[in-house]
């Protein structure tokens, strides 16, 4: 047992091994298995409760978190979302949501983990973070699928911004200081939404317009980035009088007979980064570990400059952004019925249209946006050089200073 433990050490590297403990301590307590939950706690182990009191020892916290596998289930679940290691190894730290029994964040967790002898990890201090500063829950649609959001900040105009999971980062910063109330949900069948069949660009505006209804939104600025792009001008053709001002980020173009979203290829992406993705691939590895080597190849289709590969997130944390389950979805997508704008189509969608693109777009080529600047009857094209499909993380001043100064002038 020992040698197949420290098998395992090595052939991860010590962040992945702490934050696979992180999880493995977290099924244990999902699935109420008190010996294996428990085996994970060192015996000089710190519990660190909200009420600022302390678990001393393994003992202590045996008989308070004990208690709890007496319930019929686990009254509460967390994940590592940021994990970090010591440059020996030694020790590790894993910070991340936590849950409550509907799935709805009610806190954070902060723990510290040690190797021990065998190369096995044991948690060593656990205890609250600081609490989340924003709202977050889901919202039913109509046909019984639950969307994830967030919500931040207090101000105007209003924003909402489909594919949180992806996207939040960013967007909730335009909410500092007040200057707008972000709200950003995750898409049917992405993120921490229901996994669903009924997926199309058409649900996605209807499941738009749930989420306004959902908090009594009047007027608000919608963002769209990629195929959203379409989506958002989609909503504002079909509720003009809801729609203050629309945002568009390396939008698919108004005209677009074919219905694929797909790379052409792996861009400059390093031959190795490419072969261990396809080794993956080839024998049948776990669905994240794959997602995550993909989106390490993927990073380079979607910049200009390979340099800047590593400013692409990866996003690998909800099993919706696996591969499989990814493929799906953008299979169902592409089923949906091919919709198209002329400029005659929109004479009547007079909110003022922010489109921004990057020149080297792989993926909604850079003449999409220029053709949008010219659908629009009201509309203003900011051109980023040289940037590709993912131009919000290569250029992200550049593009969150012109969405600032572009809501800015809304009026409501």
């Amino acid at each position: 047992m020992i040698a197949f433990v420290l098998f395992l050490a090595i052939s991860t590297s010590p962040r992945d091994q702490v934050r696979n403990a992180e999880t493995a301590f977290a099924k244990a307590f999902a699935d109420q298995d008190y010996d294996k939950f428990f085996s994970f706690v060192a015996n000089d182990a710190q519990f660190i409760q909200r009420n600022g009191t302390v678990l001393n020892g393994r003992d202590a916290v045996v008989q308070r978190w004990g208690e709890m596998f007496k319930m019929k289930s686990a009254p509460f679940s967390w994940r590592p979302e940021h994990v970090a290691v010591t440059d020996n190894g030694r020790l590790g730290w894993s910070s991340g949501p936590v849950f409550d029994e509907n799935g709805i964040q009610i806190g954070v967790y902060t723990s510290v983990w040690e190797k021990q002898v065998d190369g096995s990890w044991k948690i060593k201090f656990d205890g609250p973070g600081t609490p989340p500063p924003f709202e977050e829950g889901f919202i039913p649609t109509a046909d019984g699928v639950k969307l994830h959001y967030r919500k931040i900040g207090h101000g105007r105009p209003t924003v909402i911004v489909p594919l949180e999971y992806h996207l939040w980062d960013a967007m909730s910063k335009l909410a500092n200081n007040d200057r707008a109330t972000v709200i950003s949900y995750d898409l049917r069948g992405r993120g921490r939404s229901s996994m669903t069949d009924a997926i199309s660009i058409q649900n996605d505006v209807k499941d738009l317009e749930t989420v306004r209804k959902f908090f009594n939104v009047d007027r608000f600025v919608p963002i769209g980035f990629s195929y959203l792009g379409l989506m958002v001008a989609m909503y504002t053709h079909d509720h003009p009088d809801r729609v203050a001002r629309v945002v568009q980020i390396a939008p698919l173009a108004p005209q677009r007979p074919e219905r694929q979203i797909k790379p052409p290829d792996d861009g400059a992406a390093p031959k190795a980064l490419v072969e261990k993705r396809d080794a993956l691939v080839k024998s049948g590895a776990h669905q994240r570990e794959i997602c995550e080597a993909d989106a390490k190849v993927f990073a380079y289709v979607l910049v200009g400059d390979p340099s800047r590969a590593d400013r692409i997130p990866v996003r690998c944390d909800y099993e919706n952004e696996w591969p499989d389950n990814v493929g799906k979805t953008f299979t169902l997508l592409m089923s949906s019925e091919p919709v198209t704008f002329t400029a005659d189509d929109l004479k009547n969608d007079t909110a003022p249209a922010l489109i921004i693109h990057g020149t080297k777009d792989r993926n909604a080529a850079y003449a999409g946006g220029v053709a949008w600047s010219k659908t629009w009857p009201n509309a203003k094209l900011v051109t980023i050089e040289g940037a590709a499909h993912g131009v919000l993380w290569e250029e992200p001043d550049t593009v969150m200073r012109a969405i600032r100064d572009f809501i800015a002038a809304t009026s409501e």
